[in-house]
């Protein structure tokens, strides 16, 4: 059953720097069983420019720590989008201390002077007995959007 497919990053990076996805879903990422990640770059720019996605868990809120990379080092391409998908074997937090309440991702460009819009996106899923569909009330946009079709 799915719980939740959410736009949890959009947005230019530039440089090496860490950046982080929507404070607003580290506990709805955490909530759920299985995450799916997916998303693509477009404008990209910069001396061999790669892509990183790691995972940061917390039990808090407040101290995390990370999970092997969901993407490690995904060449970027110049001349068109980079499309990726990333299912979770190893997603789920720590398999040997269980699943963390909060989740957040990290995203970081790799090579020199690396420039890139990015789109993320997160899907949950919990196939346990107390899985229940998680929803958000709509923004007044979107509210607008579905009436006026």
């Amino acid at each position: 059953m799915r719980i939740f497919h959410e736009l949890v990053f959009d947005g230019y990076i530039s440089g090496t720097g860490n950046f982080y996805s929507d404070q607003k879903f580290v506990e709805l990422a955490g909530s759920v069983d299985i995450t799916h990640i997916s998303g693509y770059t477009a404008q990209v720019s910069g001396m061999v420019p790669t892509l990183n996605v790691v995972p940061l868990f917390s039990a808090d809120g407040y101290i995390t720590f990370s999970a092997n990379n969901l993407i490690n080092n995904l060449s970027l391409s110049a001349s068109g989008e980079t499309l990726f998908q990333v299912n979770e074997p190893y997603f789920a937090g720590s398999t040997t201390n269980g699943r963390m309440r909060f989740m957040r991702l990290l995203i970081y460009l790799g090579g020199s002077t690396p420039a890139a819009y990015l789109r993320l996106w997160m899907t949950g899923r919990d196939q346990s007995r107390r899985a229940k569909v998680i929803t958000r009330p709509l923004t007044d946009l979107e509210q607008i959007h579905s009436v006026t079709g």
